[in-house]
């Protein structure tokens, strides 16, 4: 007998899946800097924003950053509570990888777009409101003129082991009365980890460091970053049958899988079966699912496989769907 998963099921696993990321920078805003505010604020200057970068993993794996959180402090010079729409009128995330230092006594490297950032998510405010025109985007009061920004469903691939840079651009409003448009100050803190905060311009090219904070490295902007690991996955369909395995990488070890996390297909299936298969010197993971449980359709391209390993890395991977006919 065929088992039947409905939508609203189906809809539970992938947001099961989405809030199940690992938490990989946890350089959160404290309780009391949201009650008194932040004790740095990385204050924009003109039309440009400062960035500041984190690392996650080793040298030689990949991940996928899903969700971003960061704090945004109002205009020091705005009196009484007001909506962010009221201030900025859009909100922009970069990212990139930052540009290796140069070697001590080497010369700064060749001015390049490899330095610069570019922009994953943009959307604009509307004004008398906090709800940004963006569904992977969530603005939250927390405080007085202070606010929590998620970013979410980025797939941003990154490698490990090395320095990510980020930055978030609010463009201000003018002010009433005159006096300019409104500066947008990210929230910051020391932090016991090295921190470098830089200058870009509205478009993102780097401008150099900010001599605001070069004496002290150890001021960083607040933020949470979620993701998993990029898994390599091959899709065998057997008829009634399909097979998934799961390849051992520099990135991740198919044999350190928790098999009772795994979900194939937008149905999310769970397997019947799984068993370790050898491979050039290690062990990739071969677990079987009921292809009428995976709710692939017979037209599909390709399927995902989601999961996590033993110590509670999510991860997912994808596949090309070789014979489509014979899914069922």
């Amino acid at each position: 007998m065929r088992r039947r998963v409905s939508k609203a099921a189906a809809c539970m696993a992938w947001s099961q899946f989405l809030y199940s990321q690992a938490l990989l920078v946890d350089q959160k805003l404290p309780e009391t800097a949201i009650a008194s505010g932040p004790a740095f604020r990385l204050e924009s200057t003109g039309a440009g924003f400062e960035g500041d970068h984190f690392q996650i993993g080793s040298k030689g794996e990949v991940w996928v950053i899903d969700r971003i959180r960061t704090w945004v402090a109002g205009d020091a010079r705005e009196i009484g509570p007001r909506k962010l729409g009221d201030l900025y009128g859009q909100i922009t995330l970069f990212g990139g990888i930052e540009a290796e230092a140069p070697a001590p006594g080497q010369p700064p490297p060749i001015e390049c777009d490899c330095h610069n950032l570019t922009p994953l998510i943009s959307a604009p405010l509307q004004p008398g409101s906090d709800s940004p025109l963006a569904d992977r985007l969530r603005v939250s009061l927390v405080g007085t003129n202070l606010w929590q920004i998620d970013f979410s469903n980025l797939s941003w691939s990154v490698p490990g082991g090395v320095f990510i840079q980020f930055g978030i651009q609010g463009r201000g409003r003018l002010a009433v009365g005159g006096g300019g448009g409104r500066l947008w100050s990210n929230a910051a803190m020391q932090m016991n980890t090295t921190h470098s905060i830089k200058l870009f311009d509205e478009k993102g090219k780097l401008l150099g460091p900010d001599s605001r904070y070069a004496s002290d490295r150890s001021v960083g902007m607040n933020v949470q970053v979620w993701g998993h690991k990029l898994a390599t996955v091959s899709i065998r369909p057997l008829g009634t049958w399909i097979d998934v395995v799961l390849k051992s990488s520099a990135s991740l070890d198919a044999a350190q899988t928790d098999v009772s996390t795994l979900h194939f297909g937008p149905r999310g299936a769970s397997p019947v079966s799984s068993q370790l298969e050898s491979a050039a010197g290690s062990a990739d993971l071969v677990a079987r699912f009921r292809a009428s449980e995976t709710g692939i359709a017979p037209t599909a391209l390709n399927a995902c496989l989601r999961g996590a390993q033993k110590d509670g890395v999510p991860f997912e991977g994808c596949d090309l769907m070789k014979r489509p006919s014979q899914i069922q």
